[in-house]
């Protein structure tokens, strides 16, 4: 451990711990290691849950992100360190969003009938990647989806699209947040596969819009996290080389 008169570009701390990979603010390193953790909690946790949940659990904690977002953004544009706290929390939120994001994402792909071993045959689940993907990026709409399964009854990616989750499909082309909002409108279980809702999605899609980059701001904390990680190590290389260590 080495003392620095200048302090980290985060945290303000001046303790340096040095190791073989190079140097590390004191403080950050700890606050790294309780992130991983929680990480690691948050996933063990979320594999239990029911689909529906974890949408729930998803969108409350995107609100708490975007709000802590706009909170950090009021702070001028050198926030740190005296914003410490509130970037812990915006990178709390963060982490949550992130790990459902990757366990819906993982649960979308293999829909509602998953084998006893949770494992699904490889051309469901890349029917499924490419339905969702064409919706995201607009190259086909949830009207095409409906129209396909009025056309296709009795083929085998009807089969795979009446066992895929509803929301996810409305979510791809309009967003988390306004999905969410629509699902509870129109009183639809979150976690319901297409078969069992697809009769009620159009009165729900008259009252949604597209997607807006709103909608997907998760990535603008995201980037606010690398950006903030990269400017830590390449402070924390600086006070290294300065010491005369490295």
């Amino acid at each position: 451990m080495l003392i620095s008169r200048v302090g980290c570009v985060i945290c303000g701390s001046g303790k340096i711990r040095i190791a073989a990979s190079g140097a590390e603010c004191e403080a950050c390193y700890q606050r790294r290691r309780a992130r991983n953790a929680r990480r690691t909690r948050l996933r063990r946790n979320a594999v239990g849950q029911p689909t529906g949940r974890l949408i729930a659990d998803r969108y409350r904690a995107a609100d708490r992100m975007r709000t802590l977002h706009r909170t950090w953004e009021a702070k001028g544009p050198d926030p740190l360190p005296a914003a410490i706290t509130l970037l812990e929390r915006l990178r709390a939120a963060l982490d949550s969003v992130a790990v459902l994001d990757t366990e819906l994402g993982r649960r979308y792909l293999t829909g509602t009938r998953p084998g006893p071993d949770g494992a699904v045959p490889r051309e469901q689940t890349a029917f499924r990647r490419r339905l969702l993907t064409a919706l995201k990026s607009g190259t086909r709409t949830v009207p095409d989806v409906l129209d396909q399964a009025s056309d296709v009854h009795e083929s085998e990616s009807a089969t795979v699209l009446a066992d895929t989750h509803a929301f996810a499909i409305v979510a791809a082309a309009f967003g988390h947040r306004r999905t969410v909002a629509a699902f509870r409108q129109h009183r639809l279980a979150l976690g319901a596969p297409w078969k069992d809702v697809r009769d009620q999605i159009a009165p729900l899609l008259a009252d949604l819009t597209p997607a807006t980059a709103a909608d997907f701001d998760v990535d603008r904390a995201a980037r606010l996290d690398a950006d903030l990680a990269r400017a830590a190590e390449a402070a924390d290389a600086q006070r290294h080389a300065a010491l005369g260590t490295g």
